[in-house]
């Protein structure tokens, strides 16, 4: 025998010989299977395996035909940001040729706050560990229109065999996606990429770009980070009179999350213009240039319930899958977690909100909206866009009052937390389709059409959030000035004048 690899490292880029001293290192970084039992892969759903305590359990490295995290390459062009440059989501524009036609290449990207410059009122957090999650075609040449639909899978059509997975595909030979690189072309992140065809509806940087057109037309001051520096850096927070997530913030680390508790906790101020927020755990290597998630027990997994046990992060050592049981519900932070998802590109399938608490301040104070008990608002007036549609969050009561099975064995249905009062109720239309499911992700037929609910918090724990529960309630605020005012009077009351 030559040389013998346990592989007991479950981390990192070498492997150690048992034997010979032939230390092995993995190329093209390969993903660790983290703790699954060694002859069974199957674990309880609810229950308290720990794989540091299984002595029997097995050591596994998978390595796909397409494995790619790091293009590493080389720098032909260099841009200097200029120190007075205002943070926000910039767009570098490339045009080229191909097929004799012109073509154009978008690079998203963040300017974050110069670090002389005096921190704005408001942080604003880009979904960038979204926009990577959806990304799975980063080698694909842009269409000739400039505003084109990417679905989950990216854009299919592309005949060269390059690296095309995502964490809603699986890799070339039907291996499960766990870790993605940052270190790759993210086209998908484009500012002109659609989601939802004739819709007109988007759910990766063009959701984020919405609310953010609207604070400058409105003339608000704000800085700009994406979750990835929210991920190396929880202290960020610090000194912003309001943090505001936006868009389809999906994808959290425990850094995350924990930051933003210990935010709001000190007392800071939480507005959520974001639907599915919270939705999946996810770890980031050392230098965080790999992004890791282990999808299980829900739609959309990308590992086989039956082999649970291989849930747990090589990164980190922890319990992966949703964030609700991970460790880290999403209704204990911002107070609602994802009901589901319906047809972004169907019409019919998005809705407004309802008015339930006209008197609320949030609908009058400073600004009177105008809006009456019963009254719909965040949708153009019965046309698009809609607020309620493709993924929306609800309370944990109104879970409860919408399950249609008792609950699994080992689980507990949680209630919601003091203080949350909801203002105002999501419409919408289940009946034209879509996966409605219960806090456990099993299916569900509403009979309402119950959509994401808006509420205001005052949390016992300290901090104050707003949210609207619904990745499409930044895309109404450009038509809807009745809801354009709630926001208005958000920002008031959590301390945010114009600039």
């Amino acid at each position: 025998m030559l040389a013998c690899w346990p592989l007991g490292e479950e981390r990192g880029d070498r492997v150690a010989d048992a034997v010979g001293g032939r230390e092995g290192r993995i190329i093209n970084h390969a993903t660790w299977m983290i703790g699954g039992p060694g002859f069974e892969a199957d674990v309880p759903r609810f229950g308290d395996y720990d794989p540091t305590k299984d002595a029997t359990r097995g050591h596994g490295l998978r390595f796909a035909s397409d494995d790619l995290y790091d293009c590493r390459w080389k720098v032909t062009h260099r841009f200097p940001i200029p120190a007075d440059a205002r943070s926000g989501i910039y767009v570098a524009r490339m045009e080229f040729t191909y097929e004799d036609k012109p073509r154009l290449y978008h690079c998203t990207f963040i300017v974050r706050r110069a670090p002389k410059r005096k921190k704005a009122p408001i942080l604003f957090v880009c979904a960038a560990n979204t926009w990577r999650a959806y990304s799975a075609t980063p080698f694909a040449i842009t269409p000739p229109s400039l505003a084109q639909v990417w679905g989950t899978g990216g854009i299919e059509k592309d005949s060269r065999g390059l690296p095309a997975y995502c964490l809603y595909r699986g890799h070339a030979a039907g291996q499960g996606t766990y870790q993605l690189g940052l270190r790759m072309p993210w086209p998908a992140a484009g500012p002109y990429v659609l989601y939802g065809g004739q819709t007109s509806y988007s759910h990766l940087a063009r959701a984020d770009r919405w609310p953010q057109t609207w604070l400058e037309a409105q003339g608000y001051d704000y800085d700009v980070i994406s979750d990835v520096d929210l991920h190396r850096d929880p202290s960020v927070l610090r000194g912003y009179k309001t943090f505001m997530v936006v868009g389809h913030n999906e994808y959290w680390s425990r850094e995350m999350y924990r930051g933003v508790e210990g935010y709001l906790r000190d007392g800071g101020n939480l507005l959520v213009l974001s639907g599915n927020t919270m939705g999946w755990r996810v770890s980031f290597n050392d230098d965080a240039t790999v992004m890791e998630c282990r999808k299980v027990d829900c739609p959309g997994n990308q590992m086989p319930p039956t082999r649970r046990g291989e849930a747990w992060h090589s990164h980190d050592g922890q319990r992966g899958g949703s964030q609700r049981e991970s460790g880290m519900p999403g209704y204990r932070v911002i107070g609602l977690d994802i009901i589901g998802w319906n047809i972004q590109s169907n019409p019919k399938n998005f809705g407004p909100y309802v008015v339930e608490d006209a008197s609320h301040f949030l609908f009058t104070t400073p600004e009177k909206s105008g809006l009456k008990n019963g009254d719909k608002f965040g949708w153009a007036e019965g046309a698009m866009p809609m607020a309620n549609g493709h993924e929306m969050d609800i309370r944990p009561s109104t879970f409860a009052a919408l399950q249609q099975e008792p609950t699994p064995e080992g689980a507990v249905m949680p209630t919601d937390l003091p203080g949350i009062v909801r203002i105002a109720n999501g419409v919408l239309p289940w009946a034209e389709g879509g996966t409605p499911m219960d806090y456990f992700f099993r299916k569900i037929q509403p009979k309402t059409e119950q959509g994401g609910e808006m509420i205001y918090w005052e949390r016992p724990d300290g901090g104050r959030v707003f949210n609207a529960g619904a990745i499409g309630s930044g895309w109404v605020l450009h038509v809807d000035e009745r809801w354009a005012a709630v926001v208005r009077n958000v920002l008031a009351y959590f301390g945010v004048t114009k600039a």
